[in-house]
């Protein structure tokens, strides 16, 4: 598949981004709208829930940080998984040695600090993941 196609494709998709990094959020939702996806955010775990009940269209991924203050990523995934059951996750940590065992479902995980080809190449794997 030809870039152009890929580009296609990946503009009907919508991705929830939360972290709790203001400047991790604002790069990496810019980043992810120049690859072509469209971007939802939340600074925090409860306004990701908030936001999932009140978007009527598909939400494709889940792209969240590992550790926030409010809960893990993990355990917002489940919590979401719960209202939208084919969503598919990918977490970022800056803690590489993290394990997840609070997810019973299948992720892509990217290491932090992240670069633009690894965001890119992990984000394309977790939409495409089973």
């Amino acid at each position: 598949m030809r870039d152009e196609s890929l580009q296609t494709v990946m503009s009907n998709q919508t991705i929830l981004l939360v972290d709790d990094d203001p400047l991790v959020l604002s790069v990496t939702k810019s980043l992810l709208q120049i690859f072509g996806y469209n971007v939802i955010i939340a600074n925090c775990p409860t306004e990701a829930l908030e936001i999932a009940d009140q978007v009527q269209d598909e939400i494709h991924l889940l792209f969240t940080d590992a550790m926030m203050p409010e809960m893990s990523g993990p355990t917002l995934a489940e919590k979401l998984r719960c209202k939208r059951p084919s969503i598919k996750l990918l977490i970022a940590s800056g803690y590489p040695d993290q394990e997840f065992q609070e997810t019973e479902h299948s992720f892509e995980f990217l290491a932090k600090p992240y670069t633009i080809d690894a965001l890119r190449q992990k984000t394309r794997l977790a939409l495409i993941s089973e």
